[in-house]
């Protein structure tokens, strides 16, 4: 399943985790109505890449499907989306205090990698990487094959030009939340799956299949994580969501 397509499945999901309706909307367009849900089914079945379709209200699923092969015990490869659940990782990392904030420059944990490195890549902070601005060179799109098959991908990362201001433009780069994953490792004293195993998944009560690491041993922080379908929806139900919902009435 291409990276398109797997977040495509994502958005869904996302989509259809809705509040209830609210003025503006009627109860004919909203996915409570069976008839909306229908349609929506229908034209699912009709996607020859579609793998699932969940539709979650309030906590609860009232559609589950699968398509093409797949069965609900079979986990996906959420691609991209794993950027997503690594920073609710360092999230979690600055609440339990392993981390004092993203404000701190990763020159903090990764000294012996920035020894020889230039002032602006030592003021690299968790925030610069969190948002894609480190001004590093990117690793992604064509540089990610040669980035990935690296022998240390962590100093492989690091090794690459500074071609903007920290916290200027943004550059997409997964090798950015893999230098997240190497921080967690680093001040948790525990591997990423461990600490995201403990702190994420048994709190919700699912659970969190490995996935691939570097050479180093630090599991990759922005691909490949694996997850059950079911059990995605209730991480974006019981601990996105409302995440979201409490940092946005605190900004208020």
């Amino acid at each position: 399943m291409s990276t398109k397509h797997t977040i495509a499945a994502v958005v869904v999901v996302c989509a259809l985790c809705l509040p209830p309706v609210t003025a503006g909307h009627t109860a004919a367009s909203s996915p409570r109505s069976p008839e909306v849900r229908d349609a929506l089914t229908a034209r699912a079945t009709t996607l020859p890449r579609l793998r699932n379709l969940l539709v979650s209200i309030d906590d609860e699923i009232v559609e589950e499907h699968y398509f093409n092969g797949v069965a609900a015990g079979t986990t996906a490869n959420v691609k991209s989306v794993s950027k997503t659940i690594m920073s609710i990782l360092v999230g979690i990392a600055i609440d339990q205090g392993f981390l004092a904030g993203v404000g701190q420059p990763i020159a903090d944990f990764l000294a012996d990698e920035l020894d020889n490195a230039e002032p602006s890549q030592r003021a690299i902070t968790l925030e610069d990487l969190l948002t894609m601005q480190s001004g590093l060179e990117t690793t992604s799109h064509r540089k990610y094959k040669r980035w990935v098959q690296s022998r240390n991908c962590v100093r492989h990362v690091l090794s690459r030009p500074m071609v903007e201001a920290p916290g200027g433009l943004m550059l997409y780069s997964t090798g950015s939340t893999h230098l997240l994953s190497a921080i967690v490792t680093k001040t948790t004293g525990m591997s990423t799956l461990t600490f995201a195993r403990r702190y994420l998944a048994e709190p919700l009560g699912i659970t969190l299949p490995s996935w691939l690491q570097d050479p180093q041993e630090i599991y990759f922080g922005g691909n490949g994580r694996r997850s059950h379908r079911r059990h995605f929806d209730t991480l974006i139900e019981r601990h996105l969501i409302p995440e979201i919902a409490r940092a946005r009435g605190s900004a208020r």
